[in-house]
């Protein structure tokens, strides 16, 4: 019986023991998390960006991620950037230097989405607050379907000798169409986060580049660890 009891104690021990060490070298999953954000999307066009009205639109992103440590993150997302219905109008040219000038309006309507990774750097993920930025790398596919009216007026004579004493020519060009794009761009963001007692509730910004136009993300986000 003695026997029996020592051993009994040297198993549970031994269990106890590599309980201890499961719980000081955690596994894959017990590294990964999820986290999910929504809020809003907003769009600056490069194009005479200064004349374009940007629009706001509704916009979520869903990622899954590796905590490599305390401080560094490694992620993958998908990326909802909006639909943002966008004003146009914008005049250009000078009729006497260029010999051209007019005036364009309209809308153009923005849609897109991106598949992104990014490794994610921040201050010490076990305090009650942290903070950091994120940088990557994303694949985006984005359609935009345009309505424009271009009013111009060019003088023949100032590109041809010839038509030099011929009047200015105006005219309106009507412009309606759909243009599917794909690529690859960097993005980076930044946020901060707060170990609530029902999880972590953070506030992110994440700045898009999509072939010089300049999609963003301000989100409220919930991240669950497995």
């Amino acid at each position: 019986m003695y026997k029996v009891f020592i051993a009994a104690i040297a198993a549970s021990a031994s269990i106890s023991a590599n309980a201890q060490v499961s719980d000081q070298s955690p596994g894959f999953l017990d590294k990964t998390y999820l986290r999910s954000s929504i809020g809003v999307a907003s769009l600056e066009l490069d194009e005479k960006a200064e004349d374009f009205t940007k629009d706001r639109s509704f916009g979520f992103s869903v990622v899954g991620g590796y905590q490599y440590n305390r401080y560094i993150a490694f992620e993958l997302g998908l990326y909802d950037i909006g639909e943002s219905d966008t004003r146009v109008d914008y005049e250009y040219g000078d009729l006497e230097l260029i010999g051209q000038e007019g005036r364009v309006q309209g809308t153009m309507s923005f849609a897109g989405r991106a598949l992104g990774a990014s490794v994610r750097v921040h201050t010490d993920m076990q305090q009650p607050f942290y903070v950091g930025f994120s940088a990557g790398y994303q694949y985006w596919r984005i359609a935009t379907y345009s309505n424009l009216i271009q009013e111009y007026t060019y003088d023949p004579g100032f590109f041809y000798e010839e038509d030099s004493e011929e009047p200015p020519v105006s005219g309106i060009y009507r412009y309606e169409g759909t243009r599917s794009e794909n690529g690859q761009d960097p993005f980076y963001g930044v946020f901060a986060v707060w170990n609530a007692p029902i999880g972590e509730l953070g506030l992110e910004y994440t700045q898009f580049a999509v072939d010089g136009d300049r999609p963003a993300l301000l989100t409220g986000s919930y991240t669950f660890r497995f």
